[in-house]
């Protein structure tokens, strides 16, 4: 059980200890969530979709205000 060092509700409580339980129990690579996973396409080739995407957005250019017409640059 969730320390009782705060005061919190029983809810709280009980949510609290339901993402630690979630955080143990999808540790590793058993876990079926993957920020990055390697994918593979239709001919086989290996990419990673969240690479794919900021390379995507990083394409396309602000619409208003003072950098207006220059690409998004993302930031690490």
């Amino acid at each position: 059980m969730v320390a009782e060092e705060i005061a919190a509700c029983r809810w709280t409580r009980l949510a609290c200890q339901r993402q630690l339980d979630d955080l143990v129990g999808f540790r590793g690579k058993a876990s079926p969530y993957r920020f990055n996973p390697a994918l593979a396409d239709g001919k086989g080739a290996r990419y990673h979709p969240a690479d794919n995407l900021c390379v995507f957005i990083e394409r396309l250019p602000h619409l208003k205000g003072p950098l207006a017409g220059m690409t998004i640059r993302l930031e690490p």
